[in-house]
């Protein structure tokens, strides 16, 4: 009996050692919008118009965000801040920046910029203007548990509207990707036959004690 004990002792603890190494934190995934403080009212560089010369867009922090989907666990009407607030929006891109938003616990932080489309506010053909840019980052803070520098991606959309020649206000707002959906970790193959191994050694030492 006690050399039953022992080997029951000993493949419990080697169940223990595989499954050990098996515990990961979690991945942040999932998608959330919000809009910067102030409705998103958002000003620009070189006068109050959208223009092919606009540079540089300030806005209002902190913001109110969306509720979350995936796990990210982000309430809505969450305050979101950003830091700084103003930043250069078009270099040879794609531009490299230093921008944080944080929210829920979490600070995405974006170090890259692609601009997208700058079309001109043009009040003669009542054109309403528009910035869209994509800033690309990682998750530098996070609540306990999860990991950190999963990628991030923030795309930003500005439009100041144009209704009978006069521009109304320009408004921002930003959608956030983070992550990717990923399966469950898993123990890996060699892991697994190793402890197979183990109950098959068990088994044959049950047998062998029966017929004993």
């Amino acid at each position: 009996m006690r050399k039953f004990g022992l080997t029951i002792a000993g493949i419990g603890g080697l169940v223990t050692a595989l499954f050990a190494g098996q515990a990961y934190a979690v991945v942040a995934s999932g998608t959330f919008t919000f809009t910067p403080g102030n409705g998103g009212i958002t000003t620009v560089d070189n006068g109050p118009l959208i223009a092919s010369n606009t540079t540089m867009k300030t806005v209002v922090s902190p913001g109110t965000s969306s509720a979350s989907t995936g796990n990210l666990g982000i309430a809505a009407n969450s305050p979101t801040t950003i830091n700084p607030v103003t930043f250069t929006i078009l270099n040879a891109p794609p531009a490299s920046i230093n921008v944080a938003i944080s929210v829920g616990g979490f600070t995405f932080t974006f170090t890259s910029q692609t601009l997208n489309v700058l079309t001109s506010t043009v009040l003669a053909t009542n054109t309403t203007g528009f910035i869209g840019d994509t800033l690309t980052g990682t998750i530098t803070a996070a609540p306990a548990g999860f990991n950190l520098g999963t990628t991030v991606t923030d795309a930003q959309s500005c439009q100041q509207p144009v209704s009978g020649n006069t521009a109304g206000a320009i408004s921002c707002s930003d959608s956030i990707v983070v992550g990717a959906v990923t399966p469950p970790s898993t123990p890996e193959p060699a892991s697994l036959a190793l402890l197979g191994s183990a109950l098959v050694g068990f088994g044959v030492f049950r047998l062998r004690r029966r017929r004993a």
